[in-house]
């Protein structure tokens, strides 16, 4: 007997299956009492065009004549026709909370209880999935939780088209217009480094452009938020990942800690309501004190994150570890405006030397440009 035909028939208190004892539409939730397996199934079942429905405007109805003959059947649909891996679009069939995000999509993750999607879904080169859970779920977890296997996403042959365990990550950056200017390359090694590389023009590199001349990451978002949303900087897409995955607004920087973005990559921001979430370490704090400074006459305001427990600690690392969007509200402090950073090193210099005041911001105003 098929696993298929044990699950429909060993139900507690279970009727045999036919269309004189079923409702003649099922939904998703009675065809998964019915035979025991978990709604994602069904629906990979619906997917995989194994298993015909009905639409009724968002929703989606099985004949119950579909699914007796599939028990009768005694076929178990396991992966689309041919033997072929899943495509990254039947994959995001099976979940929920859908929405693009640069190349890829952001999802609610099936392994964890996720109210704000922390998945990243991107389609490899050759056409195979690359999943990245915000908060930690692995491949085999986000997969079992869908009741699939990791040989779901193989082709009959054994090969992976594109191997979901890969930690290769791509973000196209792109200018406010939306046109792409660069892509960059990500891999986390077992040893916990990385591998970062760019690609301009299907090259590798970035030719004769700085990066401290590229757009920050999302820069084509922000004509869409709207004008008293607050938006975070952090250092990186995938931190900037991280927050959109909870819902809040935020661009990456792209020069890594060691650079700056440009004052053009800066305008973007004009108007706006800054928050900097810097990495937990000197060389992160360093790089978001040097955008704070540009950023005072561009912004309507900045304020700053104050949050890490371990060493290079940032926003993804922040969720994963349970924190809340209601949270951040404790973590984020003022910046002082440049007036009053000014007045700030006059009263300090005067603690010191004898000084007039108008001496003492003269000196202050050297301080704060060297």
């Amino acid at each position: 007997m098929s696993a298929l035909k044990q699950k429909a028939g060993g139900q507690a208190g279970s009727k045999t299956l036919g269309p004189t004892i079923v409702p003649r539409l099922l939904t998703v939730a009675e065809v998964s009492q019915a035979t025991g397996f978990k709604h994602q199934t069904i629906y990979l079942w619906i997917a995989q065009r194994r298993l015909p429905v009905v639409r009724l405007g968002r929703s989606v109805r099985v004949p119950a004549e579909a699914l007796a003959e599939l028990i009768e059947a005694s076929t178990l649909p396991a992966r689309p026709e041919g033997g072929r891996a899943m495509r990254a679009k039947e994959f995001l069939d099976l979940l929920e909370g859908v929405a693009r995000s640069g190349e890829g999509w952001m999802v609610r993750c099936p392994a964890h209880d996720d109210k704000h999607p922390s998945l990243k879904i991107d389609e490899g080169d050759n056409g195979g999935i690359v999943l990245h859970c915000f908060t930690g779920c692995t491949n085999e977890q986000i997969v079992t939780a869908l009741g699939l296997q990791m040989s779901d996403l193989m082709s009959s042959n054994g090969h992976k088209r594109a191997p979901v365990t890969t930690p290769e990550m791509v973000w196209t950056i792109r200018d406010a217009e939306g046109r792409a200017i660069a892509e960059h390359h990500r891999i986390d090694l077992r040893s916990g480094k990385k591998k970062i590389w760019w690609t301009r023009n299907r090259a590798k590199g970035l030719g004769r452009l700085p990066t401290s001349d590229l757009p920050l990451y999302g820069s084509e978002l922000v004509k869409d938020i709207p004008a008293q949303s607050e938006v975070y900087i952090v250092e990186g897409e995938k931190a900037a990942d991280a927050l959109r995955g909870q819902g809040l607004f935020a661009l990456g920087t792209v020069t890594g800690a060691a650079g700056t973005p440009g004052r053009q990559a800066l305008s973007a921001l004009a108007g706006r309501r800054v928050i900097l979430w810097a990495d937990h370490d000197d060389a992160g704090r360093a790089h978001m004190d040097r955008i704070a400074e540009p950023l005072q006459s561009v912004s309507a305001s900045v304020r700053l994150v104050q949050w890490g427990e371990q060493k290079g600690d940032d926003a993804a690392d922040y969720f994963a570890r349970g924190g809340t969007v209601e949270g951040l509200a404790g973590l984020v402090r003022k910046e002082p405006s440049a007036a009053e950073l000014l007045a700030a090193i006059a009263v300090f210099i005067r603690r010191f030397v004898v000084l007039s005041k108008e001496q003492a911001d003269a000196i202050a105003l050297w301080v704060l440009h060297t």
